[in-house]
């Protein structure tokens, strides 16, 4: 069975592929592709669970999930299954090679995706952030964003598995304008008929958290699992979503960790898209009075409804552990 597997990386339209396959199988069925049924949580809507599950050396539990899968998919008569999470390219060379042995006798095709470094980097930053308990300091921080902006080591630890061929790498500074249907075209399925799925009111996509309230909700650790993630996400989405205020460190921050040399490109396949890949942002002109005041406004709303949905959330807390103490 052909395997495709889509392995991010972050930030370059993973979120709007998976919810597309997730709310469409559908559709991929009558293309003879298989998006699992059977979800993972705490990422219902993709499989980053399998690498997160790989990393902590549950192997075992991974191979059980893509037998199901592998044998749900013959059972419906596909021709391919898919499969798609960020978090496979961060995967160490190890793992890699544990996760694609078990797909022994298929044709895997993996899809990655680059972005522009700068973008990337307060991207990565970003994650590295939430996605540690404790928040880390500043300097392992930079370490570990810095890591992930070598490009060619990630394709290198994929090619040492897999064939070069089996490997398309796609620049997505190029294909975001069109995405959706220029990545499902990849399995036959026409363009007009993707763009006939898609909402004619899109769905408003996630407004990232700005750095410097990402470390603050870290540092007091607001952000202790990945559901108050979630919310807090959700929440800072719905009152920041008409914001005209770009928050100034956010390209600050991208330019002191790209320093010359930083990002490694040097790999032949990504020799075509290095201008766009190592494209500076522009230089940032200053928030007048009016956007200054509507981010501080927005700010405090924010602050003020987090608050009372964590006091909130712990009274009901409470209240369950007296009730169950009773029985």
């Amino acid at each position: 069975m052909k395997i495709y597997l889509h392995i991010g990386t972050h930030k370059t339209g993973t979120t709007a592929i998976q919810s597309f396959a997730a709310e469409n199988r559908k559709l991929l069925a009558e293309y003879g592709v298989y998006w699992p049924k059977e979800r993972l949580k705490p990422h219902t809507n993709q499989h980053s669970t399998l690498a997160l599950q790989m990393r902590a050396g549950k192997h075992d539990e991974v191979k059980a999930y893509l037998e199901r899968a592998l044998l749900d998919a013959k059972a419906s008569g596909a021709e391919s299954l898919f499969l798609s999470g960020e978090a496979f390219s961060h995967l160490g060379e190890a793992n890699v090679q544990r996760f694609l042995a078990m797909f022994d006798g298929h044709d895997v095709e993996v899809i990655l995706f680059f972005r522009n470094v700068y973008s990337y980097a307060v991207s990565a930053l970003n994650q590295q952030i939430k996605s540690h308990e404790k928040l880390l300091p500043l300097s392992s921080l930079v370490t570990v964003t810095r890591t992930h902006l070598n490009y060619s080591a990630l394709l290198r630890r994929w090619e040492d598995a897999l064939s070069p061929q089996q490997i398309k790498v796609w620049n997505y500074e190029d294909e975001k304008k069109n995405l959706l249907p220029r990545f499902f075209k990849r399995f036959g399925i026409p363009a007009d008929k993707t763009n006939s799925m898609l909402p004619e009111e899109p769905k408003a996509s996630n407004t990232s958290i700005d750095l410097a309230t990402q470390l603050m909700l870290s540092g007091s650790g607001a952000n202790k699992t990945m559901r108050a993630y979630l919310d807090t996400r959700d929440l800072y989405s719905e009152i920041f979503a008409d914001s005209r205020f770009k928050f100034p460190a956010d390209d600050l921050v991208a330019a002191a960790i790209c320093e010359p040399d930083i990002a490694d490109l040097s790999h032949p396949r990504l020799e075509p898209f290095r201008e766009s890949l190592l494209k500076a942002p522009r230089k940032m002109t200053a928030p007048n009075d009016d956007e200054l005041a509507d981010y501080f406004e927005k700010l405090g709303q924010f602050a003020l409804r987090l608050a009372k949905e964590k006091r909130s959330k712990r009274k009901k807390g409470g209240l369950l552990k007296k009730i169950k103490g009773k029985f």
